[in-house]
């Protein structure tokens, strides 16, 4: 931007960024503020100026903080709005100022949507001027904050993925070594009698069966066994139907292994994935992740060749590559942090009142501050000794849960490297705590106290 030349017929200002004077007032600078010819790589654009709706032409200036409007302009379209004074100082790229008459307020329409304005009124011959803020609110422009001008070297996309580890995401995997159940020694072995198959989807059952057959999933019994199980048909949102049986009389038959089940923050790697940067699962649902793009692919071509080598397949139409959010057990992991699944909380937000002692239950304790003392009215009717009567108490109480656990903001990752603040609070009924990081809640554990407890002195 150049400061006003001196040969003939040239003159241009220029005001381009926001800075902070010594004094009271504020020096704003614009972009480009022009009398020479228009250009072909300057962007202008017509919105209706007042109430009257006075259409005027108005240059996009991304550079600007400010809008701009001569004073020559705005008395020739008859913008008869009040000025009051304006506590700031526009100047030019080269150090003159320009010179300021007042400060307006002034609602503006285009096709996109309509807000009201503040414009600075100048005695300059230029261009009428959008701010970058106005053009962004008026859907003007678009600011795109980084550009990948070439694809990423990695190409983990979910097209490429499905494509290069495509023995990964077809057949059923196998992995090696055998698993051996251990009955219990007084265990009766029950039969079950077979169960009616719909006839609507008694050919596709029959279809599902002899696929799991030829993979060798599935065996065919012509002789007698202790132990037969019923036969389920389920037709689940893909489409295709799935077989499995009841295993309830067997699961009960069956010595369980003391194999604690991890939660969502303190995972036990399976054996198969171990040492696996950004890697945790639960049950058979696989949850990578990473900082940057090139971290996440680089862990999740990892996991992808681990997986090729050790037999296991993945479900195609369950996976999801390269986003930023994800459901996970009930969680939605961010860049932001831990929040709980939008799902779930719509469907507790959504839950009646509960009829009996069985349906007051509740799962989003950790997203929730000082929990315990606000369900204190409802866990107390689930003591064996109390009658369950729904009141008033109880109706006030259970709504309290709900805006509660429907109000929760994100959780912070916890890290172990950064130091913790504990903050406690208790009540006669329970105890609250809120773990932060860095000024951020990590969690909210709380705990609810036995009849002896609350009976305890409160020191």
């Amino acid at each position: 931007m150049c400061k006003s030349s001196q040969r003939k017929g040239h003159s241009k200002k220029r005001i381009d960024c926001v800075d902070e004077t010594p004094n009271s007032a504020s020096e704003l600078f614009i972009d480009t503020v022009s009398d020479g010819n228009e250009h072909m790589d300057q962007a202008y654009t017509e919105v209706l100026v007042g109430h009257q709706k006075i259409p005027v032409h108005f240059k996009l200036d991304t550079g600007s903080k400010v809008n701009t409007l001569p004073a020559s302009i705005f008395e020739a379209k008859s913008l008869k709005y009040p000025l009051k004074q304006a506590n700031v100082k526009l100047q030019g790229y080269g150090g003159e100022y320009i010179k300021v008459k007042g400060q307006c307020n002034m609602k503006v329409y285009n096709r996109h949507s309509s807000m009201s304005l503040d414009f600075f009124i100048v005695e300059t011959k230029a261009p009428l001027v959008l701010s970058l803020r106005t053009c962004l609110d008026l859907k003007l422009v678009k600011l795109i904050l980084a550009v990948d001008s070439q694809p990423s070297s990695s190409g983990m996309t979910q097209d490429s993925v499905l494509n290069k580890f495509a023995d990964v995401f077809k057949g059923i995997g196998k992995r090696k070594g055998k698993c051996k159940l251990h009955f219990k020694p007084d265990v009766t072995p029950v039969i079950h009698a077979p169960r009616r198959v719909a006839f609507a989807i008694k050919d596709k059952v029959k279809v599902e069966q002899d696929r799991m057959k030829d993979l060798g999933v599935i065996a065919k019994v012509t002789k007698s066994t202790a132990w037969v199980n019923s036969l389920i048909a389920e037709k689940p949102k893909t489409g295709q139907i799935r077989i499995c049986l009841d295993p309830k009389d067997l699961n009960q038959a069956i010595m369980r292994p003391h194999y604690r089940m991890p939660t969502f923050e303190d995972r036990r790697m399976d054996e198969i994935y171990e040492n696996l940067d950004g890697f945790n699962v639960i049950v058979d649902y696989i949850h990578m992740h990473g900082q940057s793009k090139e971290e996440h692919d680089l862990r999740l071509r990892a996991m992808l060749q681990r997986s090729s080598e050790k037999g296991i397949h993945l479900n195609p139409e369950k996976t999801v590559i390269g986003v930023h959010e994800v459901s996970y057990f009930g969680h939605i992991p961010s860049a932001d942090g831990i929040k709980p699944d939008a799902k779930k909380v719509d469907a507790i937000q959504k839950m009646e009142a509960p009829k009996d002692q069985s349906e007051l239950e509740n799962y989003l304790s950790k997203f929730t501050p000082c929990l315990s003392e606000k369900t204190f009215p409802l866990r107390d009717m689930l003591k064996q000794d109390n009658m369950f009567q729904w009141d008033s108490n109880a109706e006030i109480a259970f709504k309290k849960m709900k805006n509660a656990v429907t109000s929760t903001d994100f959780l912070a990752y916890y890290d172990p490297k950064k130091e913790l603040t504990l903050q406690v609070h208790a009540s006669q009924n329970g105890f609250g705590a809120a773990v932060l990081q860095e000024g951020r809640p990590v969690a909210y554990p709380s705990k609810s106290l036995t009849q002896t407890e609350c009976n305890y002195a409160q020191i």
